[in-house]
């Protein structure tokens, strides 16, 4: 079996398995990291533990809806449960090392609730651009709120169609891949997300109910 066969196998594997799957190439790699994720339902909060220990990025960037799976625009009263899977979700990034943590705050977000919760979170404004060693990265949490002139640009919230994108840039959908950006060679590297993520956002055929 050559290596290519191989890794698609792993890949395969650790989707069904519910384990990262870290390319080898990316593990060899010692230069800062960023890691891009978007809209994340709490059921995933393990897996993306796992990855984060893994990877041991300098860098997180999210870009809204930290906890997906709850539709706090539309569940106001949910905000308890809201409050709670944040607050665990940040408990345990503490623990797991040192890294910058930027949030883009999403439709089903509460900013006052995330700084309350952990004061060193980054909270950047919609279409903000910030620049991360070499990088300018723009970013947004609606496609079409992305700011000009960035080399990279993160975002989430919506399933969009790449023939929609000036070719010339580098546009990156949260919601289809987690991303780790090199920081030196500004290569991006993709790493699924755990099967059934787009059932936990509620995304139907394409679409994302409450």
């Amino acid at each position: 079996m050559d290596r290519m066969k191989a890794c698609s196998l792993a890949k395969y594997f650790s989707y069904f398995l519910g384990v990262p799957f870290i390319p080898e190439e990316l593990k060899r790699l010692d230069e800062p990291l960023i890691l891009h994720i978007s809209d994340t339902p709490s059921e995933i909060y393990p897996y993306l533990y796992r990855m984060i220990e893994q990877l041991k990025p300098h860098y997180i960037i999210h870009t809204g809806d930290l906890v997906d799976n709850i539709k706090l625009e539309y569940l106001k009263g949910k905000k308890m449960n809201y409050i709670e899977s944040a607050r665990s979700f940040f408990e345990h990034l503490k623990k797991i090392g040192s890294f910058d943590f930027y949030l883009v705050p999403g439709n089903h977000d509460c900013p006052e609730t995330i700084i309350n919760l952990w004061e060193d979170v980054i909270l950047l404004k919609e279409g903000a651009t910030i620049e991360l060693g070499s990088l300018r990265i723009g970013t947004a949490h609606y496609f079409e709120k992305l700011p000009p002139q960035a080399d990279i640009y993160l975002y989430g919230h919506n399933l969009h169609i790449e023939a929609e994108y000036p070719k010339q840039q580098v546009y990156l959908n949260g919601i289809y891949n987690i991303h780790v950006i090199s920081g030196l060679t500004k290569k991006v590297f993709f790493i699924p997300y755990p099967m059934g993520t787009n059932s936990l956002r509620r995304i139907i055929n394409g679409k994302i109910g409450i």
